[in-house]
């Protein structure tokens, strides 16, 4: 009865671990769009923004 359910989960057992470390980036990410578009140290945050979008694609 539950076969369908066990389809939806994730085969892998790292999924969750490695979903979490993507969250994180995607958060971090955010957050360094944040304050690029507040102006701040513009510099530093887009460096931070391409910095994250690297990790994000390993």
């Amino acid at each position: 009865m539950l076969g369908w359910f066990r389809k939806l989960l994730p085969r892998e057992d790292r999924f969750f671990d490695l979903f979490e470390r993507h969250s994180r980036t995607v958060v971090g990410g955010a957050e360094a769009l944040e304050q690029l578009l507040a102006g701040n140290d513009v510099e530093r945050w887009s460096q931070k923004i391409v910095e994250l979008e690297n990790e994000a694609d390993v």
